[in-house]
């Protein structure tokens, strides 16, 4: 079962790079061990100005790396030797605005190679993509699947698809806006009636209109039935039913807004086989 999985992230956009730290935050399993801008900064984490080897508390299980960096591309093979090197057994998932031809060629065939994600097409579903590389040998978007095809390259067997597009139709978008500030941002309610200009009674009403459009009482109630709720898809089924298990075990309890969140944040998942 995936928990404390440690995730390292090179973006150059501090915007970008700031956002997929909060969507990776948000799940309580997934760790951001450091953040870097570019990949030459990668070597700097790993040994001192003296060329001394740093000791690191935690090992790097994923590195998720975005190839529009300005540079040509042997930046890349430099990036997965450095990590081959210092953090042998970590994955590499790869980000990006276009599906890039060549780097797409180059990575098939590396061992290190996790998945590439185009960032309008997973958008708030980052750490789904994420945490479903533990579970599957290649995490993809339908734009990288479209570039695999064309070039004649089939995935790698037990392969997803994911696509962050996904509407959520069971909530307006006026409903989702208000969702993803509530949970993604972590806002307290009477922060969200200032921000929304609405009284403080109204937002704690807007949230629990939100709880239930999504099911949530549904799924809590009947955890050992998620395929009837979810439907057929095995992976989303799959993915509930671990988040479950662990508030389950949890002295805790259940963190509703933890459940609210990989709901709000849920694509659509396509199996390949």
């Amino acid at each position: 079962m995936l928990n404390n999985l440690w995730v390292l992230i090179v973006e150059d956009d501090v915007y970008a790079r700031s956002m997929m730290e909060l969507l990776l935050r948000r799940d309580w399993r997934i760790n951001v061990s450091d953040e870097v801008e570019t990949p030459s900064q990668l070597v700097s984490l790993f040994l001192d100005k003296d060329g001394k080897s740093k000791k690191k508390k935690n090992k790097i299980d994923l590195v998720l790396i975005d190839t529009d960096i300005p540079d040509d591309h042997h930046w890349i093979r430099e990036a997965l030797d450095t990590l081959r090197k210092y953090q042998p057994a970590a994955k590499v998932l790869f980000t990006g605005i276009k599906p890039q031809r060549e780097i797409l060629k180059e990575l098939m065939s590396d061992p290190k190679f996790a998945g590439y994600l185009l960032k309008d097409e997973i958008r708030y579903s980052l750490s789904w993509a994420v945490s479903l590389t533990c579970d599957y040998s290649m995490v993809i978007t339908p734009g990288i699947r479209s570039l695999m095809t064309s070039l004649g390259i089939q995935p790698l067997p037990d392969s997803v698809v994911v696509d962050g597009t996904h509407p959520l139709a069971k909530l307006t978008h006026h409903e989702l806006d208000i969702a993803r500030l509530a949970i993604l941002f972590s806002m307290e309610r009477r922060v969200l009636a200032d921000d929304l200009g609405i009284a403080d009674d109204s937002s704690f009403t807007l949230i629990s209109s939100v709880y239930k459009k999504l099911g949530l009482q549904d799924i809590l109630s009947q955890p050992n039935n998620l395929e009837e709720y979810f439907g057929p898809n095995n992976a989303i089924a799959k993915h509930f039913r671990k988040i479950l298990g662990h508030f389950s075990n949890s002295s805790k309890g259940m963190d509703k807004e933890a459940l609210v969140f990989h709901l709000i944040t849920m694509p659509e998942i396509i199996e390949l086989p």
